[in-house]
């Protein structure tokens, strides 16, 4: 995994941006997380995850080759690329086989009640995009997480992990990490993040 950026976009915001990849029987499978971290909060705390925006291209090795990159150093090559090509971004995805977008954002901008011109970041309920998809209303009982909504919601979604034992179990709803959980888990299932977060998990067992 390379770091592509990590800038202050203001006094209360940070972005950062990382790539990672797998390496499939044909191909890679390109992972792109876009991160906003914020000061700004109903918590008053700081550096709090408030939009995750992942992208999964699926790319033959002969589409990279095509796209100049370094088949030695993937990441590397591709961040370069990333920094200094304007559409090669938009050229990635045309020559993808597939391309997964998912959105996670529990942040709503609105002016502030004292002046006109500035802005306020404020929480709200969680929402969940997947490849132009509205799927928010599967994480309405995320907000016990307070804070740690965005975080959650991705190692469920993105990384498929099972986070029922991050809820307290005297203020939650049984119910919903029964069958909600179970319909995260399926959508995770049926993106290149499932095959992406295999074939780490396979690494990761090698001796």
């Amino acid at each position: 995994m390379v770091e592509i950026a990590n800038e202050q976009v203001n006094e209360n915001e940070r972005k950062a941006v990382e790539l990672d990849h797998v390496v499939t029987d044909d191909g890679v499978i390109l992972k792109l997380d876009i991160k906003y971290y914020s000061n700004l909060n109903i918590w008053k705390k700081e550096n709090v995850l408030v939009d995750s925006i992942t992208y999964f291209y699926d790319l033959s090795f002969r589409a990279l080759t095509r796209l100049g990159v370094d088949l030695n150093d993937i990441e590397n090559s591709i961040k370069e690329k990333a920094n200094t090509d304007m559409e090669f971004g938009d050229d990635m995805q045309d020559y993808s086989r597939k391309v997964d977008k998912i959105e996670l954002h529990c942040r709503n901008i609105a002016k502030s009640p004292f002046s006109a011109r500035s802005m306020v970041d404020t929480i709200h309920t969680l929402k969940a995009i997947v490849n132009e998809k509205d799927y928010s209303i599967r994480f309405d009982g995320f907000d016990p997480l307070k804070d740690k909504k965005i975080e959650m919601a991705y190692r469920a979604l993105v990384k498929g992990e099972d986070i029922k034992g991050y809820f307290k179990d005297d203020y939650y709803n049984k119910t919903f990490l029964k069958y909600d959980l179970a319909k995260i888990f399926k959508l995770h299932e049926g993106l290149l993040c499932s095959e992406f977060e295999t074939i780490k998990l396979n690494e990761g067992l090698k001796p």
